[in-house]
């Protein structure tokens, strides 16, 4: 078939489905039914494309967001909810007797003594015997007086540095570096290998990232901005 025996062919083709189409659809409901068409493939497109979760897995946990609205499934809710905060509180403060804590800053200093009293108080809460080895996956380390006094003393030392700024502090940022180093060495890393010291406050800011992503994602947040 030649190019301009297929093109008669495409126009001919064209001009039969235009003039059946015009005769049975009004080209307004035509032009309504295709954005609605292609609004709904973008949008579904898009949910699909959100998440790694099955779809029926996705479709389930809206069901059920749904139904925590109805009053009986709400009231259920919030009966095991209760149940469950009054486990953890009393798990995390049955050996605090008092249950009486500070609030606000107090407004005038605390003395030396003051301060190391109220520490005792708490230290006495403490029912397990650490030092006897009657804990476990807790204390990673023996307490001995020798490892005390030293890291007493370094403390003292570096308590006010900040490896951030390695040209104010430049021995505490060379320790950081040499921490990483024979971490990395353990596990065989080679010489292009690298790494940084993380704290547990950068623990506790990258959790709630990842729980914020679950949530904005359950609430079709296409914008997400933490607080």
């Amino acid at each position: 078939m030649r190019l301009q025996d297929a093109g008669t062919l495409l126009v001919e083709t064209y001009s039969t489905v235009n003039e059946r189409i015009a005769s049975r659809v009004d080209p307004v409901v035509l032009i309504v039914g295709v954005v609605a068409g292609t609004v709904t493939y973008l949008n579904v497109r898009r949910v699909l494309r959100r998440s790694d979760q099955p779809v029926l897995k996705r479709l389930s946990g809206w069901l059920f967001r749904q139904a925590r609205w109805l009053p009986f499934v709400e009231r259920r809710i919030s009966k095991e909810l209760q149940k469950t905060r009054r486990g953890i509180e009393q798990s995390i403060h049955q050996y605090d007797k008092e249950k009486v804590f500070i609030r606000e800053l107090p407004d005038g200093a605390k003395s030396m003594e003051e301060i190391l009293e109220l520490a005792d108080k708490y230290e006495s809460m403490n029912t397990f015997d650490v030092d006897n080895g009657r804990v476990s996956g807790a204390v990673y380390t023996d307490r001995l007086d020798d490892h005390l006094e030293l890291l007493t003393k370094v403390f003292n030392k570096y308590a006010y540095s900040n490896p951030l700024h390695p040209d104010v502090f430049p021995g505490c940022r060379k320790m950081e570096a040499e921490v990483i180093r024979m971490v990395s060495n353990l596990y065989h890393g080679g010489s292009e290998s690298c790494g940084t010291v993380q704290l547990p406050f950068f623990a506790t800011v990258l959790t709630p990232s990842s729980d914020d992503q679950r949530r904005y994602r359950v609430h079709n947040a296409r914008l997400p901005r933490l607080p």
